[in-house]
């Protein structure tokens, strides 16, 4: 029987081992839901010179977006004083033309 009693001992030992690593295992689990641990975050950053030439070609075109748009404004507002002009000139000639026009027909 001594022969029994150890056998048994040895397996209540191994059974023993067995749930102290289950219940290890669980709690590791347990503790990875609990507090997850992530990927350090590295902020990367630019480099100055790439950062300097970018500035200068962003403000290069800024100023070639606004000069576009003024030169374009200052051609918009000549063309319609322009046609400002033609109109008035035109009108004044036409009503010009029609009241000569008719005063003719009418002394006849």
């Amino acid at each position: 029987m001594n022969n029994n009693d150890r056998k048994e001992q040895e397996l209540r030992a191994r059974e023993q081992k067995l749930e102290q690593r289950a219940l290890e295992l669980r709690l590791r689990e347990l503790d990875a839901e609990i507090n997850p641990r992530s990927v350090p975050f590295y902020p990367t950053q630019k480099d100055q010179d790439q950062k300097l030439t970018r500035t200068l070609k962003q403000d290069l075109v800024n100023v070639a977006k606004f000069s576009g748009l003024f030169l374009g404004g200052v051609a918009v507002v000549y063309v319609s004083q322009w046609l400002a002009w033609i109109t008035v000139f035109a009108s004044v000639a036409a009503a010009g033309y029609f009241w000569f026009k008719f005063r003719s027909n009418n002394s006849k």
